[in-house]
């Protein structure tokens, strides 16, 4: 395929230049402003994706690569359970030699849920040190990982809102307010409100905006475009200038740096791009992708996988029919080097629908991204992403679903979800012998509730995760029925 370069000037931080692209601002856009404003109003990228006929997240398919925590800027993964480069990196403890018998530690029971709501969606988890952090109904929960107990809480008016995938020097940003118009950066080591301030724009972000923290910036894009604020001058950084026709409309950070998505035209259909920045802003490498293939079928990106090597999810063809594909962009970010043989009819979707790199049903380390299968006995398959092709794959011996976390010691964890005979296990899978080896047997005592906190490898809502020896599960959607049922289990 050709590169998706262009020439361009160095940009100031956080102001994207406009690309060529396919008339965005023409007589096609007014016919069809009628049709989608109200969606764009309802909140950012999510709904571009609506529009382009993304699933949505209660539709299930999958979720990003290994990050390491020490960083300078202290920046953990997402500690949300993804595989990818947002995932928690095991927390620096070693695998243990050979199966440890593990034991329930500590178990959450599903708060109510508003009596306005039949579901209630809560999206966000972080691990510091012995404390698990997460949202629940209308507020943030810090709980004692030795003990269990509730340490503080932070009231939310709208759990509907998003929240920073990772968190930075125990910092996180979250959204709030009826239409996630507040911005607050929260300290979860001592619930202590950092920062809050009002965003005053025509258009608020929404339930789909989710914003990324980095050091002593927070980024943050929707349909108005990409903003940045320094948390301690509690000031602007950058922000969209009204001119433009390329705008940022979301970021992430991965690898230790600031991700975008770029989209061009009225709703991100004329092309775009994939932007990597310092903390300030500063442009690090840019991908472009264009509006079209060479055959004219529509291009439409859908998530960033992997930031390096850089791994994308696109989508080529009508809305309905459209073929969803995974790049692997070379090293000089130009060309598409290899376009994996990915099937969604045979794969488990590996990413969120509506946020720019929520994919924890990938793992990518070392050259190589590991996938799901689909089939009723599935496996983990090893893409090499260096030839762009499938090379091998390790079923579970217990004949469970198995579900690759994260990246430890070169080995890759998966989680086996318990069968009506088996407990569940966490195995690590090597790489150097295409075999899984057992590290965890959870209790069988506790199969039913397993079942009930992650049920299938297909949603990107409710994840195991690893860290310190400690395994996580954690369910994320909240329903009027399965009140008092747990929704977060601790293995050790």
């Amino acid at each position: 395929m050709p590169g998706y370069g262009y020439p361009q000037q160095p940009p100031q931080p956080g102001v994207v230049p406009a690309k060529p692209g396919n008339g965005g601002n023409t007589p096609r856009m007014v016919l069809i402003i009628g049709v989608v404003l109200a969606v764009l109003l309802a909140g950012g990228f999510g709904a571009y994706y609506v529009l382009a006929g993304g699933s949505s997240p209660s539709a299930g398919g999958g979720t990003d690569t290994d990050t390491d925590t020490d960083t300078d800027t202290d920046t953990d993964g997402p500690d949300d359970g993804t595989g990818g480069d947002d995932a928690p990196d095991g927390g620096g403890a070693a695998l243990p030699d050979g199966a440890v018998e593990a034991e329930l530690v500590m178990e959450v029971a599903q708060p109510e849920v508003p009596e306005e709501d039949i579901l209630t969606e809560a999206h966000g988890y972080w691990v510091i040190g012995d404390d698990l952090v997460r949202l629940m109904t209308r507020e943030v929960v810090s709980y004692d990982l030795n003990t269990g107990e509730q340490q503080w809480s932070f009231s939310l008016p709208n759990n509907e809102c998003r929240a920073s995938h990772e968190h930075s020097e125990g910092l996180i940003a979250i959204l709030q307010g009826r239409d996630c118009e507040v911005l607050t950066v929260l300290d979860i080591t001592t619930g202590e409100d950092v920062w809050t301030t009002t965003i005053e724009t025509n258009v608020t972000p929404g339930r789909y905006a989710v914003p990324a923290i980095l050091g002593d910036t927070v980024a943050l894009g929707w349909t108005m475009g990409g903003h940045g604020w320094s948390i301690s001058q509690e000031e602007a950084l950058w922000e969209p200038r009204a001119s433009e026709d390329c705008r940022e409309d979301s970021y992430a950070v991965m690898d230790g740096v600031f991700i975008s998505k770029v989209g061009c035209g009225f709703i991100g259909d004329d092309g775009g791009s994939i932007r990597a920045t310092e903390e300030d802003g500063t442009e690090l490498w840019e991908w472009a992708y264009p509006a079209e293939v060479d055959a004219g079928d529509k291009l439409r990106f859908r998530s960033v996988i992997s930031a390096d090597p850089l791994v994308v999810r696109m989508d080529i063809g009508d809305f309905a029919d459209a073929e969803e594909q995974i790049w692997v962009i070379d090293d000089a970010r130009e060309d598409v080097a290899h376009v994996l043989p990915y099937d969604r009819e045979r794969h488990v979707g590996p990413c969120d629908a509506v946020t720019l790199s929520w994919c924890p049903g990938a793992v990518v380390h070392d050259g190589m991204m590991y996938l799901a299968s689909l089939a009723q006995q599935n496996s983990v398959i090893a893409f090499d992403l260096s030839t762009g092709t499938a090379v091998w794959e390790v079923s579970s011996e217990r004949e469970a679903t198995i579900m690759p976390m994260q990246e430890q010691d070169g080995k890759i964890l998966a989680y086996e979800i318990p069968t009506s005979e088996q407990p569940g296990a966490v195995v690590a899978i090597d790489p150097a012998t295409e075999s899984a080896e057992p590290v965890m047997i959870l209790p069988r005592e506790s199969r039913d509730d397993q079942r009930k906190v992650v049920s299938s490898a297909y949603s990107a809502d409710d994840r195991p995760f690893w860290v310190d020896n400690r395994l996580f599960l954690v369910s994320q959607r909240f329903y009027d029925h399965t009140v008092d049922e747990p929704v977060t289990m601790v293995f050790r």
